[in-house]
Formats: structure tokens, C-alpha cells, sequence
């Protein structure tokens, strides 16, 4: 007959809820990254549609239509570099925000694009993700890993979202949105910075 060990089965019982806890938080974890990663698509998207919204009115009041508009996100910032940074009917403080805008993009673009567009996994063994983008160049292609904790991807979405607000209420202003009725209350004096020129010298 085999003998009753309470101190045996109480720890076995205690390792069996250890484990459950331990499987429920990866799970949240990995569920907390998924919706991370999920307004981040969302957000990215706005931006971009911000992007379209304002080229679209720049070549309908500014050009002849003789260009296309850009599809790629790569080409929408070479259009505004090449040709909304450098049009001089504009004050300086819309060109200003043109850069802004442009390099903020390129900044934020690339730290997304590992993301989304790598081949992003939970390393084994680890609650950091790894991702895989694929660089070709010419005939050669190559594979760059990456790899991500839960800060550094939250940290981007926050990016995101701080560069959604502050450029969203400028093309609001830029493409001629009412005032009166735009998302926030410092409309005036944005409008204020995009219309400001540098002082001549004296």
C-alpha cells in the first residue's frame, strides 16, 4: 500500500498552479504585444492617410497635376522633400513643418517597417521578440535580425501616437479645415507658426 505523502502532494499541487500562473501571464504577455501591435497598424494607417490628404491638396491648389500622386510610402516623402519643401510661396514656418513632417515619417517609418513587415516571433525562452526584414539591393539580398522587448515596442506606438496629434491638427490647418471647428483648441496658434517668416536681416 502505497503511503500518503501530504508534504509531496502539496508540493506538486504548488508547481501544477506555478505553471498555470506562469502559461496565464506569457499569455497576457504575448496577448499585450498583439494589441500593441495592433494600434500601431491603426495609427500608422492615419498617418498615412494624413500624408495622402495633404499632397492631394497640395498638387489640386499648387501644381498642374502633370505628377501623379505618390503610392508608396517612400515616394511621398521624396514628393514632399523634392517639391513641397523647396515651393516658396510658402512661409517658412509651413516649409519648416513640411521637414518636420518628412523626417519624422522616415524616422518612425523604419523602426514600423521592422515590425510589421519583418517576421516577428517571441524568442524561445524569453519574452523579447526577434524580427527578420528582408534588404535586396540590386541582385544581392540580405536579412537583418532584430530583436524587441515589450518597452521598446509600446515606447513606438507612444511615438506614433505624439506624432498622429501634433501633425494631424497642422494639415487640419494646411488643406483648410475650419478653424473654428478643428479637434483642438491651439488651432490659432498653430496656424500662427505655419504662417511665421524668418526676420529679414537687417
Amino acid at each position: 500500500m502505497m503511503k500518503f505523502n501530504p508534504l509531496k502532494l502539496f508540493k506538486l499541487s504548488r508547481m501544477r498552479r506555478l505553471r498555470c500562473q506562469s502559461n496565464r501571464e506569457i499569455q497576457d504577455y504575448e496577448q499585450s504585444v498583439l494589441a500593441l501591435l495592433g494600434t500601431m497598424v491603426i495609427v500608422w494607417a492615419g498617418i498615412e492617410r494624413m500624408l495622402d490628404e495633404l499632397i492631394a491638396s497640395y498638387q489640386q491648389n499648387f501644381t498642374d497635376l502633370s505628377i501623379k500622386h505618390p503610392k508608396p510610402l517612400s515616394s511621398k516623402t521624396k514628393y514632399i522633400e523634392r517639391h513641397m519643401e523647396t515651393d516658396e510661396r510658402f512661409p517658412e514656418g509651413t516649409l519648416k513643418f513640411f521637414r518636420k513632417l518628412r523626417e519624422g515619417v522616415e524616422q518612425l517609418s523604419d523602426d514600423r517597417h521592422e515590425i510589421i513587415h519583418g517576421v516577428l516571433r517571441r524568442s524561445e525562452g524569453s519574452l523579447n521578440w526577434k524580427s527578420q526584414r528582408v534588404f535586396i539591393e540590386g541582385p544581392n539580398a540580405w536579412i537583418r535580425h532584430r530583436e524587441f522587448d515589450h518597452k521598446e515596442i509600446a515606447d513606438l506606438v507612444s511615438r506614433m501616437g505624439e506624432f498622429s496629434r501634433y501633425v494631424a491638427e497642422r494639415i487640419w490647418v494646411i488643406i483648410g479645415g475650419d478653424i473654428d471647428a478643428a479637434p483642438t483648441d491651439s488651432a490659432q496658434e498653430t496656424l500662427r507658426q505655419l504662417l511665421a517668416r524668418e526676420v529679414d536681416p537687417e
